[in-house]
Formats: structure tokens, C-alpha cells, sequence
């Protein structure tokens, strides 16, 4: 018989609280301080979960015990301001400790005391201004650290030399950060080097990146900055696979912007206030690119029909893309000429002009949630109407055809003045070609008839019977004086 206890207690016991953990559930936890403070436990896949959050608690009861296979802590959105000792030094398993949305200032440098197996911290929402260096001293299989939405002003690289597998980082929401930021740089190179795979830098009051932030991020794939004052995109590592810069203050996407990341797979430009233009080739170069958005971008209204690039290697081939609730009233065809993979468009929201530069978008196949809300905002009779309900007839260009007009007779009549101008300054110079050309001939005559052309020669003009018998003489200017009228009257 003792043998049969012994066998059950060395072998079925365990296998029993294995297959007990195994089964998801949720109950009461046994432990008597756990159950004061209303805790619930659930163990999933073997893993034992304590929820403590919500339970209005100001600081941790001092005598808080928790199972010492707790794999899963979450103390989150109470009103926790301070912790006092190594408050989970007795639970050596735990993998994951959630303290967001608390009021903690400060924390003591053993905090993480004994807490070997730790691998997601989130201190997330809290009023946390500094960090102690030797916070994460013996966690160094910790690969989630979250500390947004603090009032950190700065961050110790040596604590971040402490964790040579953390994968995620999240320091959004630290308005201060920013600063220390782009007059440190080299802060995150430590754990851009041991191959951090996901930065949150929303956010942080960030003007620009400096040159070089990113040049050690050869294993970042997923970054977010959005809410900065970035006008400029800055250098980007070539692993990345999402990116995110909605709220920025960008005032237009240039050419060539993203090709320094061709295996970019989501691109999220949302709420760019700023934005007024989309130039061409502006996401030319990414080749990988599945879903683009753009939304909210309130005063866009000019949209490049290359935008995407020209068909080859190097066209972008987005498979979904919004661009709703901008400022867009009109949108070339040609934009989508490249665009094979296309699966998804929302365009809604926009102040569409209807007219025969958007009859295209009719023959679009698109689904009715994509079309709810993608109506006509000019001209007016059409104001408000859904565009894929209005007929074709009425996508007219007379009002563009009459300015086309105007604009072709203003150019016209520039060429016919500009033709008169030529004109007349053709003429002149040939009139006074033609009056150098004469002078030098005259010149020349001068010269060839001698003193003879410079005065008046004497011409005798032999008389005609009828002019003898009259008595005329006729003679040229250098003769003499005509007969007076004494000498005619004597010959009579």
C-alpha cells in the first residue's frame, strides 16, 4: 500500500495539475490575500493568469501572496502610486507584469527583483518621469518593454544594455523625450544592434530625425512616428516591412520618398493636415506594398496620376488603398493604370466634382461599402448625389471646355503680338540694312565719278528749227543769264 502512494503522489499528482493548468478556466484564486482584493485566476494553455486590475487599489497589500507558478500578473487601471521592496520577488516564474494606468512616480531599483523569466513589462500610463539604471538588471529575457504615455525626459543607455533580446519598445506619448532624442541619437543603438524588431516613437515632439538615428536598425521591421512635426521623411533602415507617419506635418510626398524601402508592406499616412500634394513617383520603388492609407487628409488636392511610378521593376503595386474623407475633387485615370493587384479603394468622403475628367471611376467595380459614401460634390445640381448612381450623360466638361477655350484664344493672341513684334523688329533691321547697303553704293559712285559728281556740269542743248527760228535758248543752270528785255526790244 505505501509503495501505491508513493506512486500516485510521484506520478499522478503532477499529471493531474498539468492537465487541471491545461484547461482553460477561470476561478477564484485559493490564495487568502488574493481573494480579499476580489482576484480572478485563469489558466490557459498552462499558463496560470491573475487579474488584480480594477480594483481601486493605492498601493500593494504588503502581505500579497499569489501562487508561485503565476505566469501572468495584471495589477493595470487602479491607483497604484509607489511600490515598496522587491514587491515580486517571490514569484520567480512570472513571464508578464501589466502596471499601466496606474499613478506610479517612481519606482525602487529592485522592482524586478528575482525576476529572471520576465519577458513583457508594460509600465504604460503612469507619471513616471526617470527610469532607475539598474531597473532591468537580471531580465535579460525580457523582449516587450512598454513605456508610453509617461513624463520621461530622458533614457538611460545602460539600461537598455540590459536587455540583449528585447524585441518591442514602445515609448510614445513622452513629450519630453523627443529632445533628449535628437540631441542623443546613439540611445537606441544598443538595442537596434541586438536586433530590436518594433519601435513606438508616436508622438515624442519630434522635428526631425537625426542623420544616423536608424543606421543600426538593420532588424527593424515594424515603426511608428506618428503625431510628430516632421515636414520631411526622414531616412528610413530598408527592413522595414510597416511604417506609420499619420499626423505629421508633411506639405507634400516627393519623388522617390519610400524607394529606400522596398519591402514595405503597410504604409499609413492618415490625418496629414498639412498635405496638400502627391507628386509623381512618390512611392515608386515599393514593390511589396499591400495596403496604403491615407485618410483624413483634409486638404490634399493634388494627386499625381505617376504617383505610384511607371510600369517596370519598379512600380508600386498596392493591393488596398484609401484615400477617404480628403480633399480631393478630382483623380486622374492613369493612377490606377499600374495598379493590377488592386483589390480594395475607398474613396469616399471626398468633394468629387463630376464631371467628364471622373466618368472613368463609374466603370470601377467597387463593393457597396465602398460606395455608401462616395457622392458628388460639384456641380451643383449633382451635389450630393451618389456618384455611381448618376448617369453617364451627366459627366459633362463644358464649363472645362468653355475656359479650355478662353485659354487657347488668350494663347493665340499671344503668338499673333508676339509674331507682330518679330515683324516689326525684322523690318526695322532690314530697313536699315537696306540703308546701309545704299549709303555704301553712293559712296562708292562718288568715288568712281570723281569732282564731276560733287557740283553741276554745263549741258549745251543744240535748238530744233523751231526753237532757232523762235530764238529760245534753252540752257542748264551753270549757262548764262537769259536776254534782258532791252537787248529783245533792239532786235525787234
Amino acid at each position: 500500500m505505501a509503495w501505491l502512494v508513493l506512486w500516485a503522489t510521484v506520478f499522478v499528482t503532477p499529471c493531474l495539475a498539468i492537465t487541471l493548468l491545461s484547461q482553460p478556466s477561470v476561478f477564484s484564486c485559493d490564495n487568502t490575500s488574493a481573494a480579499n482584493l476580489s482576484c480572478s485566476c485563469r489558466t490557459e494553455d498552462s499558463i496560470l493568469q491573475v487579474k488584480c486590475s480594477r480594483r481601486n487599489l493605492t498601493v500593494l497589500p504588503p502581505d500579497l501572496t499569489l501562487p508561485l507558478f503565476t505566469r501572468h500578473l495584471d495589477l493595470s487601471k487602479n491607483s497604484i502610486s509607489s511600490l515598496a521592496g522587491p514587491p515580486f520577488s517571490h514569484l520567480y516564474g512570472l513571464e508578464n507584469l501589466i502596471l499601466s494606468w496606474n499613478r506610479l512616480t517612481a519606482l525602487p531599483e529592485d522592482t524586478l527583483a528575482n525576476l529572471t523569466y520576465l519577458r513583457v513589462l508594460d509600465l504604460s500610463h503612469n507619471l513616471l518621469k526617470d527610469l532607475p539604471r539598474t531597473l532591468c538588471q537580471g531580465t535579460s529575457r525580457l523582449q516587450k518593454l512598454d513605456l508610453a504615455y509617461n513624463g520621461l525626459s530622458s533614457l538611460d543607455p545602460d539600461m537598455l544594455e540590459d536587455l540583449p533580446n528585447l524585441d518591442e519598445l514602445y515609448l510614445s506619448g513622452n513629450p519630453d523625450l523627443g529632445r533628449f532624442l535628437m540631441d542623443a541619437p546613439d540611445t537606441l543603438s544598443i538595442v537596434f544592434k541586438t536586433g530590436l524588431r518594433y519601435l513606438a516613437a508616436d508622438n515624442l515632439n519630434l522635428t526631425r530625425v537625426p542623420e544616423g538615428f536608424f543606421s543600426e536598425a538593420a532588424s527593424l521591421r515594424h515603426l511608428s512616428m506618428a503625431d510628430n512635426p516632421l515636414s520631411i521623411v526622414p531616412y528610413l533602415p530598408p527592413s522595414l516591412e510597416s511604417l506609420n507617419f499619420s499626423g505629421c506635418h508633411f506639405k507634400r510626398l516627393t519623388s522617390g520618398r519610400f524607394v529606400a524601402v522596398p519591402f514595405l508592406q503597410t504604409l499609413v499616412l492618415d490625418r496629414l493636415k498639412y498635405l496638400s500634394e502627391v507628386q509623381a513617383y512618390a512611392f515608386e520603388g515599393l514593390t511589396s506594398l499591400d495596403v496604403l492609407s491615407m485618410e483624413r487628409c483634409a486638404n490634399l488636392r493634388s494627386f499625381h496620376g505617376r504617383a505610384f511610378g511607371e510600369f517596370g521593376p519598379n512600380v508600386c503595386s498596392v493591393r488596398r488603398l484609401s484615400l477617404a474623407l480628403c480633399g480631393l475633387r478630382e483623380l486622374p485615370q492613369e493612377v490606377f493604370v499600374d495598379l493590377r493587384r488592386l483589390e480594395v479603394l475607398n474613396l469616399q468622403g471626398n468633394p468629387w466634382h463630376c464631371d467628364c475628367r471622373l466618368a472613368w471611376l463609374r466603370g470601377v467595380n467597387m463593393s457597396g461599402e465602398e460606395t455608401r459614401e462616395l457622392r458628388c460634390f460639384s456641380p451643383p445640381h449633382l451635389r450630393n448625389k451618389p456618384l455611381m448612381s448618376v448617369n453617364l450623360t451627366h459627366f459633362t466638361c463644358k464649363e472645362g471646355l468653355a475656359h479650355h477655350e478662353q485659354r487657347r484664344h488668350v494663347v493665340v493672341s499671344l503668338l499673333i503680338v508676339l509674331c507682330l513684334i518679330g515683324g516689326a523688329g525684322v523690318a526695322a533691321l532690314s530697313y536699315r540694312r537696306a540703308q546701309s547697303l545704299v549709303a555704301r553704293w553712293w559712296e562708292s559712285r562718288r568715288e568712281t565719278l570723281g569732282p564731276t559728281a560733287r557740283g553741276y556740269e554745263l549741258i549745251k542743248i543744240e535748238p530744233n528749227k523751231a526753237e532757232q527760228e523762235d530764238s529760245f535758248v534753252w540752257a542748264t543752270a551753270s549757262s548764262s543769264s537769259p536776254p534782258s528785255t532791252s537787248a529783245a526790244a533792239e532786235k525787234t
